[in-house]
């Protein structure tokens, strides 16, 4: 989006709403300061602490919103800020309500009384956990970012059922990565431990809590009277992530569940606040790859084995297990191979566990023809195309497998297929016998008659054959025995001459 565009956006919102270039100033200061308050304590990147910093100003103004994006403050280990920043955030956010592990009922109970900003340290311990006690907290964070969530209860004595709000803005920090249902609606700043290069003054909850009370009772101001000029800003902001500028990166769920908000604050400060706004939402949010989507990682890999592949139009599912447990930098290996084996192999519940990851995608275990004819339950590639061209980039422009457009074949399986004049032969006869086929397996028959030139051009064309005595039918294409002999052990193909 370029600056001409971000000037005209921030005209139009203050035409909207009446605002002038004085009240504009005010807050772009205040959003500074605020900045500089976070930078003291905490070593964050410039994009995560505009994040932080327009996260912690929405939440005077969330009564305007009817999301909230979670800011999820995670870590790979111990000692890297989580607990700091939630204190410096526990000092300039409204209402704030610092926990950690609190019990169901407390937790609805006094968001419906008080709608607080939630500060919840030590998240990964409750998702951790697979306990009654816990479950009912789970899915209250899973929904609770959607005004008008509750959760029904019935309270005694007389055991009336009660709708709880579950509804108000979340941080929540903790060592490594959290549910996708929760990354899935939240701004993510990942912290590190600082380097000795990074210096930051140490937290004194005394002194920050003097330095910060002016701007807390600011951001209170601005909160008193912003909602409506939010509102208004939030109008303006519909068409920004639909302009075809940066903010198109961001899917549905970023934008409208995490980053609309703070945009909308953003805007409100002027075009410079607004350029950083959505600065951050790309470099944070931007394009997001689902990479902690076992089963769009699942897709991913499978596409890749495919392509190790090429002119197959199905694998069995022991080659594909196979061409999974292969790619070292995937999970497949330590979930799905054989730990008592030498080498690596597939585990025998290995099948029945990758039919149950593609089961949700539509995409199920059928019969396949091997290269040898023999018959074997595998996966065909046409019942991938769609799930890859729905939650997988496409290449070069094209949907599903990105080397090659969809076959104009879809549903037919050609890994094996008669010579026409077998064909030919066994049509004369009534299709009466079954001598114009291998014995080990019954073939599918081919969707339209291979013609001479066909023939031609598969045998005489890149290798230069000659042999026009004998052909097989191998992989769904024509080929010569003397040229390509059987690849597989036990390969069974038709060696019959040609009758003249």
């Amino acid at each position: 989006m370029s600056d001409d565009h971000i000037a005209e956006a921030v005209a139009a919102m203050r035409a909207s709403y009446g605002s002038d270039q004085a009240q504009a100033d005010d807050l772009a200061t205040l959003l500074d300061s605020v900045c500089d308050f976070v930078a003291r304590y905490v070593v964050v990147t410039d994009d995560q602490l505009v994040a932080i910093t327009l996260w912690i100003a929405h939440t005077w103004v969330l009564g305007a919103f009817d999301a909230t994006g979670y800011l999820e403050i995670r870590s790979p280990v111990r000692r890297c800020g989580k607990s700091t920043l939630l204190d410096v955030l526990e000092l300039l956010v409204q209402k704030p309500w610092k926990t950690i592990e609190p019990s169901e009922a407390v937790f609805y109970r006094r968001i419906n009384v008080d709608t607080p900003t939630l500060l919840l340290d030590e998240v990964d311990a409750i998702f951790r956990k697979k306990s009654e006690a816990t479950e009912g907290l789970r899915a209250c964070l899973n929904a609770g970012n959607k005004r008008g969530t509750t959760v029904p209860r019935c309270v005694p004595p007389r055991m009336e059922i009660t709708e709880f709000e579950v509804f108000c803005a979340k941080a929540l920090a903790g060592i490594g990565g959290l549910p996708a249902t929760i990354t899935d609606r939240s701004i993510p700043i990942e912290m590190r431990r600082k380097a000795r290069s990074e210096r930051v003054e140490r937290f004194r909850q005394k002194r920050a809590a003097e330095a910060a009370r002016p701007l807390a009772d600011s951001l209170a101001r601005m909160g008193e009277s912003g909602c409506k000029e939010i509102e208004a800003a939030l109008i303006e902001n519909e068409r920004l992530a639909d302009d075809g500028g940066p903010l198109a990166s961001l899917d549905d769920r970023a934008w409208e569940q995490a980053w609309e908000p703070l945009i909308a604050v953003a805007s409100l400060a002027g075009q410079e606040w607004l350029k950083r706004g959505i600065a951050a939402a790309v470099a944070l949010s931007g394009n997001r790859d689902d990479e902690l989507d076992v089963g769009v990682n699942l897709l991913g890999d499978i596409r890749a084995v495919f392509d190790q592949e090429p002119g197959r139009e199905s694998l069995a599912t022991y080659e594909l297990l196979d061409g999974l447990l292969q790619i070292e930098d995937s999970p497949w290996r330590d979930w799905w191979s054989d730990p008592r084996a030498d080498d690596v192999k597939p585990s025998k519940s290995a099948p029945r566990k990758l039919a149950r990851t593609l089961g949700p995608f539509g995409i199920e275990r059928t019969d396949v023809w091997m290269p040898s004819g023999a018959s074997r339950k595998g996966y065909k590639l046409d019942s991938f195309r769609d799930a890859w061209a729905r939650y997988l980039p496409s290449l070069d422009g094209r949907g599903g497998r990105g080397e090659r457009e969809p076959s104009g074949d879809a549903g037919f399986s050609l890994a094996h297929a008669d010579p026409e004049w077998a064909r030919e032969a066994a049509n004369e006869r009534g299709g009466r016998g079954g001598a114009a086929q291998p014995s080990r397996s019954r073939l599918p028959r081919l969707p339209r008659p291979l013609g001479e030139n066909d023939r031609d051009v598969a045998a005489n064309g890149a290798s230069g054959c000659r042999h026009l005595a004998q052909w097989q039918a191998r992989d769904g294409r024509w080929r010569c025995e003397a040229c390509t002999p059987p690849i597989v052990p036990g390969e069974v193909v038709d060696r019959r001459e040609r009758p003249a």
